[in-house]
């Protein structure tokens, strides 16, 4: 479809027609099943259906009409034709008159439907839960394609760990246990992700603040539609004609009634085939069209929603087992299990923020027609006008991990490097901004600048100068950019409390990417995939140099330790308009806050006061600064951020031409190098560098959760979206002798190697 249509809620109307990314594979799906484009009434009727009623009848048989003698209709052509068009404004031009119109009232029309707005429905549920067992909805999930007369082999939902190009197959069944007819207008089968974003406090309890579904998939053979299509290559229907098929295997019928109802004690079944995308439409980042944004993003938290159905189905298997025979008569237990949710495990996820992905299958209707199910104590849902309703609903949660795509890893440097330039240019176009309105402001400058102004303490112009000497002794040739380091002016500590400085310490590691890869939970590991190594080497340059020339041995650096931080990040409202780069999370700064919040949201937040007073002052228009721009920096002013700590247990050092792993920094011997340098006063000045060059070496999967020791967890692959993100860094920490700490930060990619 065109961006008018159903891109623009990131709708994918078949997921078959895509490959996967390894060439000459070829799923057993793409060959049995079929591929549909529907018609534009198929497509009004199902994707594009509007959320106001209309006075369409299905029920109620057409009426009978004679046949007209010809000469009848020749005499009557005239007056047919001006009747026929009598009701029917036509444009002036022919050219382009009424585009404009057209066009908004066919983006309203999008956003306007019941597809896109069916979790805003009102729930009869939540009138008369007693409705759940009386119009009874079932999801299963199979291993193979469903086919009419052959038994399903089912497979529990939460034993899979799914990924782009992965086909899902099942059947959902609807089930009328009332004596009447129960009518519908509409039964979306549909594969959705969403992320939902709620209220801090009472994440449960309150509703969501935001949901953005960013992929929705709908499955034309699974839902209701008006034809008879085709779903396998071996079928030859006639899509004009309804069938009435039955499944020998359950005695269930196939066809959902073309009167748009469900008949008492009969159980329908639909068939239905989703493959995941390999990423999302590029719709799905508007207005700022970033790459990253489109990948599909990892399974991430619980839901309300995912809460709600679970105790939904619970209760209703609770106190009812439906009466009905199962389909699935050897797998009562699937799904039961103790691990109720998709996320399966502890993923450091905000407390109000989920991503999830689930098949839904909704029965849809309006509410005149569903009286004689609501309670005799309620009231019609609306008595003035008639709206549409979710009758009942369920909903089968899935666990998605995917896994990184080799084109775009390829290219990771090359896209950082873009990211810090878009932020880097934003940043600057922020500050011309705010110069330019205090230029145009009547106030003065003096007026306008903060009075808590910052100046540097002696400590720190201290370590400025002694580190602007040690770049120009020690490593005149070694640009700054290429590595992270961090510098510790090393005291001389006395009984009586004073502190002298003796040194200069320095830790460094090239700037690069260190990689681990995912590793699924062992329940949802394959049993003949090795487990691939989580272990890394993060190369290391200790340096250390005296300040006034001595010639004792320098400190005796013994014990490293290493943590990992994980990073959420969350909008709730506005899209984020950058992708974050490590240089955002931390600069690895001697003292001070080094945190994302302390470096991007604070500063964010001083640009979004500035902004705020200038603009009252000196006009946005006269200002001309774009509404983009201020939402932006709106945005990133209140991002929300959240820290996990984990302890890297057993950390090793081993030396740069040795596999050998040691437990202390003490055993790789120091390398001393004298520098001679002149002084303003033509004196010679000898120093002695010494230097210890050596390998960290950690395995993420020692891992444990700080302060409380635990390993029951998953760190999924970070990943950024438009409205969250998840992102790694490490902490390599070394204790000085005088118990001081250094710590040098370096970034962690963590991704899902694709088999």
């Amino acid at each position: 479809m065109d961006d008018k249509g159903s891109n623009r809620y990131n709708l994918r109307l078949s997921s078959l027609s895509q490959r996967d990314g390894k060439k000459g594979l070829k799923h057993k799906g793409d060959e049995e099943l079929l591929n549909i484009l529907p018609s534009y009434h198929m497509y009004q009727s199902t994707i594009s259906k509007n959320l106001t009623p209309s006075h369409e009848d299905f029920r109620t048989e057409p009426p009978s009409y004679e046949i007209t003698p010809i000469s009848s209709v020749a005499s009557s052509e005239t007056s047919s034709v001006n009747d026929y068009f009598m009701d029917v404004s036509l444009p002036t031009s022919p050219n382009n008159a009424g585009e404009e119109e057209n066009e908004e009232e066919d983006i309203m029309s999008i956003d306007n439907t019941i597809l896109s707005n069916a979790h805003k429905l009102k729930r009869l549920t939540a009138m008369n839960k007693e409705i759940s067992k009386d119009l009874i909805i079932n999801i299963y999930l199979t291993e193979e394609i469903g086919k009419i007369g052959v038994a399903p082999r089912i497979v529990d939902p939460l034993s899979l760990e799914l990924k782009q190009g992965d086909y899902i197959y099942g059947f959902v069944t609807v089930t009328n246990k009332t004596k009447h007819n129960v009518p519908f207008d509409m039964f979306p089968v549909v594969f959705e992700g969403a992320l939902t974003l709620g209220n801090n406090n009472r994440p449960i309890v309150q509703p969501p603040v935001n949901i953005v579904r960013f992929l929705t998939m709908f499955d034309f053979n699974a839902s209701w539609n008006d034809g008879s299509l085709d779903r396998l290559v071996t079928d030859n229907n006639n899509p004009h004609i309804p069938k009435n098929d039955i499944d020998p295997y359950d005695n269930t019928q196939i066809q959902l009634n073309h009167k748009k109802i469900f008949e008492p004690n009969v159980t329908y079944k639909k068939f239905f085939t989703f493959k995941i995308p390999d990423k999302l439409l590029d719709s799905s980042c508007e207005p700022h069209g970033l790459v990253k944004h489109i990948q599909v993003p990892p399974t991430l938290g619980i839901s309300k929603n995912e809460v709600i159905n679970s105790l939904r189905r619970k209760w209703r298997d609770n106190t009812d087992d439906a009466g009905i025979s199962s389909p699935r008569p050897d797998d009562s237990d699937i799904g039961r299990n103790k691990t109720q949710y998709a996320s399966l495990t502890n993923d450091f996820a905000f407390p109000d923020t989920a991503i999830s992905y689930c098949i839904s299958a909704r029965i849809i209707g309006r509410s005149a027609g569903y009286r004689n199910l609501l309670l005799k104590n309620h009231l019609p849902l609306n008595p003035t006008a008639d709206e549409y309703v979710v009758a009942n609903e369920n909903y089968c949660y899935l666990r998605l991990v995917g896994d990184a795509d080799p084109i775009f890893e390829l290219n990771r440097s090359m896209m950082t490097e873009e990211a810090k330039l878009i932020y880097s240019n934003m940043v600057d176009k922020i500050k011309e901004y705010i110069s330019l309105a205090k230029e145009m402001s009547t106030l003065s400058i003096e007026d306008r600048t903060s009075t808590s102004s910052l100046h540097p303490t002696s400590s720190a112009t201290e370590l400025a100068k002694m580190r602007q000497s040690y770049y120009s002794k020690i490593s005149p040739s070694r640009p700054k950019e290429n590595v992270y380091e961090v510098f510790l002016l090393y005291r001389k500590k006395s009984i009586i409390g004073t502190n002298k400085i003796i040194g200069l310490a320095a830790l460094s590691s090239p700037k690069t990417h260190y990689r681990v890869p995912y590793v699924p939970l062992a329940k949802l590991r394959k049993p003949d995939t090795p487990v691939p190594s989580t272990k890394i080497n993060i190369p290391l340059d200790l340096t250390f140099i005296y300040s006034e020339g001595q010639n004792q041995s320098p400190p005796d650096f013994k014990h490293i330790s290493v943590e990992l931080i994980a990073l959420n990040i969350k909008s709730k409202n506005l899209p984020i308009p950058v992708v974050f780069h490590h240089d955002m999370l931390f600069q690895n700064k001697s003292k001070g806050s080094d945190n994302f919040d302390y470096i991007t949201i604070k500063l964010f937040q001083k640009y979004a006061v500035e902004l705020s007073k200038l603009l009252k002052d000196v006009k946005r228009d006269s200002l001309e600064i774009d509404k983009g721009l201020i939402r932006d920096v709106k945005c990133l002013a209140n991002l929300s951020s959240k820290y996990d700590y984990f302890k890297i247990l057993n950390p090793k050092v081993s030396a740069m031409d040795s596999s050998e792993e040691l437990n202390l920094i003490s055993s790789i011997p120091w390398e001393s190098e004298s520098l001679i340098k002149k002084s303003p006063k033509d004196k010679v000045e000898e120093q002695v560098k010494y230097t210890k060059r050596f390998n960290a070496v950690i395995d993420i999967s020692n891992a444990a959760l700080v302060p409380s020791g635990s390993k029951d967890f998953c760190l999924i692959p970070d990943f950024q979206y438009c409205f969250t993100a998840r992102l790694y860094y490490l902490k390599i920490k070394l204790k000085c002798p005088n118990g001081d700490i250094m710590a040098l930060k370096v970034p962690l990619i963590l991704q899902k190697e694709r088999e």
